[in-house]
């Protein structure tokens, strides 16, 4: 995983870099503009301030910031939990998390779609249902042995890929 980090990082220096260069072009006519830097500073200041006070900002930053930390600790505890809990090898661990991009790449159009016809408390309520169906009911009926004649990743992935479709249907509707 060393070569796919240092990528990784090459890729977001260089993003980085052209962002700055973007700003610094625009920024540059604007120079001799505007007052000292303590004025700047102020004014940042008083923006931050201004976004604290708003309330829709503050829920709608605080429900997203915890959308995405949950659902990055739901992938990392995924991984163990297909080791060691669904006892896959590694190579197979691969398929449910590729099946779940599958998925929210295929709950973005639902999304809209759904979204078009319904409100967003509906889509929000189908979403949630779907993650539980999607991940209890499997796991259910594998206890009781009635899906034994499935091989367990193809079970999983398809738990992923409707995981994937619910996550992206309730990460829009927010």
């Amino acid at each position: 995983y060393s070569e796919l980090g240092l990528l990784l990082a090459g890729v977001v220096l260089v993003a980085g870099v052209i962002c700055i260069a973007g700003i610094w072009k625009m920024a540059a006519p604007r120079v001799g503009q505007g007052g000292s830097p303590e004025s700047h500073q102020t004014t940042v200041a008083n923006d931050l301030r201004d976004l604290l006070r708003n309330r829709s900002f503050v829920l709608l930053f605080a429900t997203c910031l915890l959308f995405l930390v949950v659902s990055g600790s739901m992938q990392a505890l995924s991984l163990y939990a297909y080791k060691y809990y669904w006892h896959l090898a590694t190579d197979q661990t691969q398929a449910p998390v590729l099946a779940m991009q599958v998925g929210m790449f295929i709950g973005i159009p639902f999304a809209a779609l759904l979204y078009h016809k319904a409100e967003k408390r509906t889509g929000m309520l189908i979403g949630v249902i779907m993650v539980g169906v999607a991940q209890g009911l499997p796991v259910i009926l594998i206890k009781l042995g009635l899906l034994d004649s499935i091989p367990l990743v193809t079970i999983i992935c398809g738990m992923s890929v409707v995981f994937g479709l619910s996550s992206a249907l309730l990460f829009i509707g927010i």
